[in-house]
């Protein structure tokens, strides 16, 4: 017996009678939405009606119809940043765009940073993002608390906004630890920018 599914995902692509044997599981059926110009199988979590499927469940024992809509969140292990001014929202950002689940972390270290400086933060993000700045030294070490704070935008909002934090970098620092950790399903272009703030 087999099964034919519609998929959407995340990141805008749709793809039209995925067909499934009844003898397949949901891993396998990543695997076929990759082979069809989906996105990766480590890359994607797949759900019906607001319901992950796990991997290694029969497609059969599923309860999911034949004909139904399955809808692939597209996420990112790994966040590329751009050092730069964030002056204008992407207008398209397609692949550039890290889907988090709750609780995944990216990091990025910043050098060199200068003693005394007040840096902005800034990203553009879906959902809820907890942001820390650790300015270290030298060797690495920490110097001082870490400036924290919160980025949040609704997930009802289709659009990903920017958002802003500010941190100062304590006496002796020279490179600064960006932690970006969601609370929640979220969304984050790759595109951050930390950089000094007028004096």
């Amino acid at each position: 017996m087999s099964f034919s599914y519609n998929v959407d995902t995340s990141v805008g692509q749709s793809l039209s009678n995925v067909d499934v044997n009844s003898a397949e599981t949901w891993l396998d059926v990543k695997q076929l939405i990759e082979d069809d110009g989906g996105p990766p199988v480590d890359l994607n979590d797949l759900s019906f009606e607001g319901q992950t499927l796990n991997d290694e469940d029969p497609v059969s024992e599923s309860g999911v119809g034949i004909g139904s809509t399955l809808t692939v969140d597209v996420r990112s292990g790994v966040i590329t940043y751009g050092m730069t001014d964030v002056a204008e929202p992407p207008p398209d950002p397609g692949d550039n765009v890290a889907h988090l689940r709750d609780g995944e972390v990216l990091n990025q270290l910043v050098a060199p940073v200068s003693a005394g400086i007040a840096y902005e933060l800034a990203l553009y993000v879906r959902g809820t993002i907890q942001w820390s700045v650790q300015f270290r030294d030298g060797g690495s070490s920490p110097i001082g608390p870490p400036s924290t704070g919160t980025a949040f935008v609704g997930t009802d909002d289709p659009n990903l906004t920017l958002q802003f934090g500010v941190a100062t970098g304590d006496t002796g620092s020279v490179e600064a630890m960006i932690t970006l950790v969601a609370s929640g399903p979220a969304t984050i272009f790759d595109l951050v920018s930390f950089r000094p703030l007028p004096g």
